[in-house]
């Protein structure tokens, strides 16, 4: 059996390798410019982590920062088998 879980070493997730690296707000610039391009389209949010709660935490913090930067933007969320889709309204457009 592979000592690989979810495409880490346990090990390395124990002593926090991967954590402040910036991956998540890379992810998360990467999925508001993504949305913005597609205004009115749902896209699907996911994390590096593969988890259904590491996809839930990174589409909150998109959402804060569409509060924060963009208060003119509504969205909206919606869940299905796991897996998280989100897509935004322009007021300003």
């Amino acid at each position: 059996m592979s000592a690989i879980v979810g495409g880490f070493a346990p090990q390395d997730l124990m002593q926090d390798k991967y954590r402040c690296t910036g991956r998540t707000t890379r992810l998360c610039d990467a999925f508001i410019q993504k949305l913005f391009q597609n205004v009115g389209k749902e896209i699907q949010i996911y994390d590096h982590y593969v988890t259904y709660s590491s996809d839930n935490m990174l589409t909150e913090k998109i959402v804060n920062r569409l509060k924060l930067e963009h208060p003119h933007v509504k969205w909206s969320i919606r869940i299905k088998n796991g897996c998280v889709f989100m897509s935004i309204t322009d007021d300003k457009r």
